[in-house]
């Protein structure tokens, strides 16, 4: 089995519980296993400065742009995707965003996407 160390994993949504969850964990393993890149639509914000402070990086990216999707994915080995279905309330919505991760995720050459959804939007395939 081959072990890589400091694999550099593209987070989205890491201000919020599940992906901070994931960029704190990878930060606090003392193997740093796993690089962060912390992923917001606002790396102005608290939250995403303290992530920065803590020793990720954090780069501007949005589920809804497809080019910005490319950008900070570009360079990653992986990419944890989180969507947030109580923004919109609309699983529509997040099997497009999905998409959009799958098709950014394809462009800049990345080996393993994980999603985290919570809705079961595999029902709202069209």
């Amino acid at each position: 089995m081959n072990h890589h160390n400091d694999l550099p994993i593209a987070v989205l949504g890491a201000t919020g519980a599940q992906g901070g969850g994931l960029v704190r964990a990878m930060l606090a393993d003392r193997a740093r296993r796993c690089n962060p890149r912390a992923l917001t639509r606002q790396p102005a914000s608290g939250a995403a400065q303290a992530l920065n402070a803590a020793g990720a990086e954090v780069v501007q990216a949005d589920l809804d742009d497809v080019d910005s999707l490319v950008q900070a994915f570009t360079g990653m080995h992986g990419v944890f995707a989180v969507t947030n279905f109580w923004e919109h309330h609309s699983p529509d919505a997040e099997v497009r965003q999905a998409r959009n991760v799958a098709i950014a995720a394809q462009r800049a050459g990345v080996a393993h996407v994980v999603w985290s959804t919570l809705e079961d939007t595999r029902e709202c395939q069209r």
